[in-house]
Formats: C-alpha cells, sequence, structure tokens
C-alpha cells in the first residue's frame, strides 16, 4: 500500500482421509486497509485528528477452522465444523478527555462458532439437507453474527419431467449497521429474527432430450414475512416468477 505499507496474508489448509471420514483443517488472513475517509474525515469533520491517520495499520482477521465429515453411506453424509475469527487493528478516533483527537487501530473483535449439516438421499429421486450454526460474538454487539441460523431444504423429482426445489431458513435477532469508527462505541441498532420459505417448480419441455428446455414458476419469502438486514430497508414480502430457459 501506498500509504500503510505492506502486509502478509497467509492461508495453508489440509485434508485427511481416513476410510469414509475426512478430517480438515485451515488457516487464512484477511486484510482490510483503511480507506479515503481517513484522511478526508481528519481535514473535514476533525480536523483536530492532523496527520494520525498516517500511523494506523491494515486491520486484520485471522481464522481458524477444524471439521470432520462421515459419510455413513452414499446416500447419507454429516459434517461437524468449528471456528474462530479473531479480528485485530479496527481502526478508530479517540477523542479526549481520556486521550487527545488521534486516530488508532486500537479495537479488537472475535466470533466463535460451530455449524452441523446434514445431506441424504434416501429415494433416487429425493435429495435433502439440513444444518444448524451457532455463533458468539465479542463484542456482543458485533454486526450480522447471528446466535443462531437454521437452514434446510430438498430437491425432488416425482416425475422425470419435473421438478421440485424448496428450502427454508432461520435467523435469529442479530445487531446490524456498521459500529461507528468512535473507539468504544456502542451499536445499538438491531435486526429482529426472521424465517423464510422458497419453493421452485420447473417442467423439462419435451420436444429435445439433447437440448432440454424447461418452463418453471419460483416463490420467495412464501411466508409473506417482514424482514431487513438493515432498518428502514425492508426486503420484499412474497414474491413469484415465472420463466421459460431455452436451449438450442
Amino acid at each position: 500500500h501506498d500509504q500503510f505499507g505492506t502486509a502478509w496474508a497467509p492461508q495453508v489448509a489440509t485434508v485427511l482421509s481416513l476410510g469414509k471420514t475426512k478430517f480438515h483443517a485451515s488457516y487464512g488472513r484477511a486484510i482490510n486497509y483503511p480507506g479515503l475517509d481517513v484522511a478526508v474525515f481528519s481535514q473535514i469533520i476533525i480536523p483536530p485528528l492532523g496527520q494520525s491517520w498516517h500511523t494506523l495499520k491494515p486491520e486484520q482477521l485471522d481464522q481458524f477452522e477444524l471439521g470432520v465429515q462421515h459419510d455413513f453411506s452414499s446416500a447419507l453424509s454429516t459434517e461437524l465444523t468449528v471456528f474462530s475469527n479473531q479480528g485485530r487493528n479496527r481502526y478508530a478516533f479517540q477523542t479526549p478527555p481520556a486521550f487527545s483527537f488521534q486516530y488508532s487501530s486500537i479495537e479488537k473483535f472475535r466470533t466463535d462458532g460451530a455449524e452441523l449439516t446434514i445431506t441424504a438421499k434416501p429415494l433416487s429421486t429425493l435429495s435433502l439437507f439440513g444444518g444448524v450454526s451457532t455463533l458468539r460474538a465479542e463484542p456482543a454487539d458485533l454486526p450480522y453474527a447471528p446466535k443462531l441460523s437454521l437452514v434446510g431444504g430438498l430437491t425432488w423429482q416425482p416425475l422425470a419431467e419435473l421438478t421440485i426445489n424448496a428450502d427454508a431458513s432461520y435467523i435469529s435477532r442479530q445487531h446490524a449497521s456498521s459500529e461507528a469508527r468512535a473507539y468504544g462505541a456502542n451499536n445499538p441498532t438491531e435486526a429482529g429474527a426472521y424465517a423464510l420459505f422458497n419453493l421452485r417448480i420447473g417442467y423439462t419441455l419435451p420436444w429435445s432430450k439433447t437440448h432440454p428446455s424447461e418452463v418453471f414458476v419460483a416463490g420467495e419469502n412464501l411466508l409473506d414475512r417482514t424482514y431487513y438486514y438493515q432498518p428502514g430497508y425492508p426486503l420484499p414480502g412474497a414474491s413469484f416468477t415465472v420463466g421459460l430457459k431455452l436451449r438450442l
């Protein structure tokens, strides 16, 4: 970086297979450099910040992950993964009386969690999947870190020409929006819990087996839930799409 120097972002991963069981481990680092806003903010909003932005370091996020996958049979598989994301050097500006006006790479944050997924194919025409994940955030008002997430779905082909896809999800209450860049600022903005259900039905047109075309209808948020990721910006209620996919 022409202002903030060089930073390393290493990645490494390994997989160990023992029969029907696989163990995997990985580590990776993400880098986020400060942007033009730190210079503009120092000049226009709080001039006493001066040139302290020159001392900032790139923000770092280190992710550690361990997991195990076991295939009970060709029709049933499960995987458990635990992970930890550890962030540091989040930049914020400090203010009197505790500090002089200055930018500093001072804040830390962390999320720890686990995820369990199951996939099954009880019939040649039916596939199922499900998953649950839990998350603990520090600080507790870290945005977009729900404590509980549930997902599930299926693909069913009752007829050779007919395919039905359905999925559902539940996301628990979570804090939203980005935390202010002021040191020690709280993040009171929240997004409520919500559940979604989506469905797609496709019918393969019979006129060509080498270039199959499809007519389909799809519905999203069929429960017509009111939900949002950012207060004041609600996402669509129940919505539908009808389409035709042609392969010539």
